[in-house]
């Protein structure tokens, strides 16, 4: 490659940097896509645990490997903000 015209090693540099670029930007763009996928797949699997979880009707694939979990039940807000005032004097 030495002994090509500086007009012509130049471009050549140019357009190696450039390939080495777009590889690396399409190598990017693969991994947010398949992060993108990664996270729709769980997102479409947490609704569908919620679903179920209230009773509600799933269809689609895998929905029957989907298991009712009960979750556990919290207290309201205000019976733990009255029972709070109630401690405090005034």
């Amino acid at each position: 490659m030495e002994n090509y015209p500086p007009s012509i090693f130049d471009e050549l540099v140019k357009q190696k940097r450039t390939e080495r670029i777009l590889k690396i930007k399409e190598e990017n763009i693969k991994k947010v896509e398949d992060d993108f996928h990664k996270y729709t797949n769980r997102r479409h699997h947490d609704l569908a645990q919620r679903r179920r979880n209230r009773g509600l009707l799933i269809e689609g694939g895998f929905s029957d490997q989907i298991v009712p979990v009960k979750s556990k039940k919290r207290r309201p807000r205000a019976k733990a903000a009255a029972e709070q005032s109630a401690e405090t004097p005034i």
